[in-house]
């Protein structure tokens, strides 16, 4: 998991039946996080890798890609659920990465 919301959904689902590790730590700012090397090599053995998807976490956004286009299984939650569209500023009409704020908009299509 890239972020602690997304750990904390993933444990709900899970529920002990699997290994759930976060790769930013509680108040990391998912804009600008970076990972170490030894968290990137961990990202490529993962069995599953479940990111936003939306843009929130473009500082590591190409360390989940690589393993991803090596075949390692990745959810892109963003784009499994129906998230709130900006209104304004040059995001104006694309979904926006905070798609948990709405419980309803979390519901899987």
């Amino acid at each position: 998991m890239t972020t602690n919301i997304l750990g904390d959904i993933t444990r709900a689902i899970v529920d002990g039946q699997a290994q759930v590790t976060v790769l930013m730590k509680p108040n990391a700012d998912p804009h600008s996080f970076g990972i170490s090397a030894q968290q990137a090599a961990e990202v490529e053995r993962s069995g599953l890798i479940v990111y936003n998807g939306l843009g929130l976490e473009e500082g590591i956004l190409h360390t989940v890609r690589a393993p991803e286009q090596s075949g390692v299984p990745a959810l892109p939650v963003g784009e499994r659920v129906d998230p709130i569209s900006y209104t304004s500023d040059d995001a104006a009409g694309k979904p926006g990465p905070h798609f948990w704020t709405d419980p309803a908009a979390c519901a899987p299509r």
